[in-house]
């Protein structure tokens, strides 16, 4: 909350929120996939960590609900 920039970062993110929501709605699978594409791209080598922590932390989640 002490971030200058905390509002600017919630809009962001709202509006991922919103555009992810948009494809799922439209049943878009090509802009599902460019989207996975550009994901992908943009974490480069940290990719095949981050989808383990991603992994790791929805097992978690599952194994809570």
């Amino acid at each position: 909350m002490r971030n200058p920039r905390t509002a600017d970062i919630t809009a962001a993110f709202a509006q991922s929120v919103q555009d992810v929501a948009g494809i799922l709605a439209r049943g878009d699978q090509a802009a599902f996939s460019r989207l996975f594409t550009d994901v992908r791209e943009f974490l480069g080598d940290f990719t095949a960590e981050a989808l383990e922590q991603s992994s790791f932390l929805i097992d978690r989640i599952v194994e809570r609900a």
